[in-house]
C-alpha cells in the first residue's frame, strides 16, 4: 500500500482528532465518533492506495460510529459504490432502511452516494474498495440492487472473494491503471454472481427472480463484446431463452439489448485506451476488438460518452479523469 496513516504517530490526546481528519480527507465528508468515550485514547492505522481511481484501504481502529448524512450526500462528492470485507471484529452497517451485519469474512456492498452509518462497536479490522461509478459503468447495477446486504463467510466461495480482495489490497498499487481496471472488473462480476445466489433480498420478488438470469445475460454479452454480429437473438440463443425474455430483462431497466452492448463496447475501450500507444496498440484496433467496425461512429459515440476522444486517452497513462488524492 502506498500510505500508512496512523494515530501512533501523534499524541494520545490528539488520537480521535487525528483520526476524524484523516477519515474526512480520504473517504469523503463523514461523521464519526469513538465508541467509548471514558477515554481520550483512540488507536487507529489506515495503509490505502489509490490506482486508476480506485481506492483500496485497510482500516483498523478501535470502535466507532461513522454516519454518511443526506446533507453531505447532497455536496455531490464520493459518486463511488464501496465492497467492505470483514477481516476482525464486527461492522453493523445500515443502508437504504436495510441492515446487515458482518462477521470476518464476511462482505457487503454500499453506496457512497446514499446516506449511511456503519457502526463498529469494538476493535475491528476491514479492508475497503471504493469504485467510482465511472469505471464500474453498467457493472454497478448488480450491485446497487443489493445494498446492506451480508455475502456470508459460511458460503465456499465467499472464501475466494475474500482472497481475491486481500490480493488486491496488498498489491493494487503495483498495477499499471488498465490492468487494474481489469481485475476490479473481475472483482465486481466475482461479486455481482455472490449477491445473484442470495435469493431475494429488498428487490421486488419478480425483480430480485431475474437477478442471476440479468447476472447470466450480462457475462454473456461481456464475453462476445468482440463480435460485430452479436444481436438479441445470437445473445438469447447463447443463454437459452427467448428474445422476448431477453427485452424484457432490459425493459426492466430502462434500456433496450443494444444499448446496454454499445456501453459494454465503450465501457471496455476507455479500459483499455490508457497508455495503449506505448503498449503499441491503435485506437482503431481496440475498437475493432470491441466489435465496432465504423470508426467515425466509434469515435463520435466515445466521445458523446466520456466527453474526451479516444486518441487523446490513448496517449494518456490513467483514463480515470479524476484528481488522484494522496
Amino acid at each position: 500500500m502506498n500510505t500508512l496513516f496512523d494515530c501512533s504517530q501523534v499524541d494520545a490526546t490528539r488520537g480521535f482528532g487525528y483520526w476524524r481528519g484523516v477519515i474526512h480527507d480520504l473517504f469523503y465528508r463523514l461523521d464519526c465518533l469513538p465508541q467509548r468515550h471514558d477515554t481520550p485514547r483512540f488507536d487507529g492505522a489506515i495503509r490505502t492506495a489509490v490506482q486508476g481511481g480506485v481506492r483500496i484501504s485497510r482500516i483498523a481502529s478501535d470502535g466507532q460510529r461513522v454516519v454518511r448524512t443526506r446533507a453531505q450526500v447532497q455536496g455531490g462528492d464520493g459518486d463511488e459504490l464501496g465492497l467492505l470485507l470483514q477481516t476482525r471484529g464486527e461492522t453493523r452497517m445500515s443502508q437504504r432502511d436495510h441492515q446487515c451485519r458482518l462477521e470476518p469474512g464476511d462482505l457487503a456492498v454500499f453506496d457512497n452516494g446514499q446516506p449511511y452509518v456503519l457502526d463498529m462497536p469494538g476493535a475491528y479490522e476491514v479492508i475497503c474498495v471504493q469504485i467510482p461509478r465511472e469505471v464500474l459503468g453498467q457493472r454497478a447495477r448488480s450491485l446497487e440492487r443489493n445494498l446492506a446486504v451480508t455475502i456470508p463467510a459460511s458460503q465456499p466461495a465467499t472464501a475466494l472473494l475474500g482472497a481475491y480482495v486481500g490480493g488486491l489490497c496488498a498489491h493494487l498499487s503495483d498495477i499499471a491503471p488498465p490492468f487494474a481496471h481489469e481485475h476490479l472488473r473481475h472483482l465486481v462480476e466475482l461479486t455481482g454472481l455472490h449477491l445473484a445466489q442470495q435469493g431475494p433480498s429488498f428487490d421486488a420478488a419478480g425483480e430480485a427472480a431475474s437477478r442471476p438470469l440479468a447476472w447470466r445475460v450480462e457475462r454473456c454479452i461481456g464475453e462476445r463484446l468482440g463480435d460485430p454480429a452479436l444481436s438479441p437473438a445470437s445473445i438469447a440463443r447463447d443463454c437459452g431463452i427467448s428474445v422476448r425474455c431477453l427485452h424484457r430483462l432490459f425493459q426492466a431497466e430502462g434500456s433496450t439489448t443494444m444499448q446496454f452492448v454499445k456501453r459494454a463496447r465503450l465501457e471496455r475501450c476507455r479500459e483499455q485506451l490508457p497508455g495503449a500507444r506505448a503498449r503499441g496498440l491503435t485506437v482503431e484496433s481496440i475498437a475493432l476488438a470491441n466489435g465496432f467496425v465504423d470508426m467515425p461512429h466509434f469515435r463520435r459515440a466515445f466521445r458523446e460518452a466520456f466527453g474526451v476522444a479516444p486518441s487523446e486517452l490513448s496517449l494518456s497513462a490513467s483514463g480515470d479523469g479524476r484528481t488522484t488524492r494522496a
